[in-house]
């Protein structure tokens, strides 16, 4: 803020709507009356100290320049060291020296520079009252676009020196509007946040419900899951069940398929390998006999020896056939005793889990009635 603030001293007008150029001197009291005939231009100097004090906005300042001239230019003095000087046209510039302190803006787009606006002091606290447009017309009727009541009386009184009570006043009022303001802004916020709030609420507690919700199905869907994963199971039984049926009826028909007769007679031949034996013992004693006694064994003796022992072999042959096909027999009647009784086993685990249900969970029939092949 500037250390002091001076009233309008004097105004120089140049190529402003009807003036060429005029410098008229101003009264130090800051109000002046001003007086002429019509249309000498009364009004474009009223005009011009606004355009100093607020510039003018760039689709209307053409309409203030004079006839045949490129600009106009408006320079106010407050005391003898303090000016301001708008120029608008060709060239569009706020130029000023206030408190020695001196400054240009270049295009100032309607604008006025923070340094002049401060130094004017046009705006106190928002409140925009032009303080240094002290002018009067015939009839004590005070000039200025949309001047008030108010600002009427501010402008007298400060003529009479009481406006700094009035100012103070004003900023006390001002201060009070905008606590006032932002009190119901306050009120707003909460009711806001108030119904913000609630709203949360009613959201949390109806995703609380959809969770739970959420959560039933979950558990149902892993009961169903399970009863769905041992019904596969149960299934997978039955078919290995089918397939070891299978098993045991094809080797039920290979036993069948023996001849009990032929495995007599096998049996028989097999009773003659210890003769056999006992013959081949004798063989090589006759022949450890020979050798000992040098005793000569008739070709028929030779013969008969060769006989016996491809006999011997042969049976053998066959008793080796038979040993293995007792032991595959053994082998599957161990193997049929234990599948029976795997059976056994899982046509229990079937009943008992068929007992968990009303309905059959393979043909959906009631669990009383004849279910047939399931």
């Amino acid at each position: 803020m500037y250390e002091r603030v001076q009233n309008l001293t004097r105004i120089e007008i140049e190529n402003f709507q009807s003036i060429e150029f005029i410098s008229i001197p101003l009264h130090s009291t800051g109000v002046h009356w001003i007086n002429g005939k019509p249309n000498v231009g009364k009004s474009a100097v009223l005009k011009a100290i606004q355009a100093l004090f607020t510039n003018v906005s760039n689709h209307k300042y053409k309409e203030m320049i004079r006839d045949g001239q490129d600009f106009f230019r408006v320079k106010g003095y407050f005391g003898e060291d303090d000016w301001v000087e708008l120029v608008r046209g060709e060239n569009d510039n706020y130029s000023w020296v206030l408190d020695g302190q001196g400054g240009m803006l270049e295009k100032t787009q309607g604008k006025v520079p923070f340094e002049v606006k401060q130094y004017y002091q046009l705006y106190w606290t928002g409140d925009k009252i032009k303080r240094n447009l002290n002018f009067t017309l015939v009839g004590d009727q005070l000039f200025f676009v949309e001047t008030t009541s108010g600002d009427n009386t501010l402008i007298l009184e400060k003529a009479l020196g009481t406006d700094r009570l009035t100012r103070v006043g004003k900023y006390s009022d001002t201060e009070k509007r905008e606590v006032r303001s932002e009190l119901r802004t306050i009120r707003n916020f909460h009711e806001e946040s108030d119904n913000k709030l609630e709203a949360l609420s009613l959201e949390v507690s109806d995703n609380e419900e959809r969770l739970e919700g959420l959560n039933r199905l979950e558990r149902t869907l892993e009961i169903e899951i399970n009863t769905h994963s041992t019904v596969n199971n149960l299934l997978t039984n039955i078919q290995q069940l089918a397939k070891i049926a299978q098993v045991i009826q094809s080797v039920e028909d290979n036993i069948r398929k023996v001849n009990v007769e032929e495995l007599h007679q096998e049996i028989k031949l097999y009773e003659k390998v210890d003769v056999l034996h006992s013959k081949q013992e004798r063989l090589a004693q006759l022949q450890d006999l020979e050798e000992e006694l040098s005793v000569n064994i008739t070709s028929q003796q030779v013969h008969e020896l060769e006989q016996e022992i491809k006999d011997y072999e042969r049976v053998a042959t066959k008793a080796s056939r038979l040993i293995k096909i007792q032991e595959d027999l053994e082998r599957l009647t161990s193997s049929l005793e234990e599948t029976a009784t795997e059976y056994q086993e899982l046509l229990q685990a079937k009943e008992d889990f068929l007992a968990q249900f009303e309905v059959c969970p393979f043909c959906e029939r009631p669990m009383g009635e004849e279910h047939g092949s399931c």
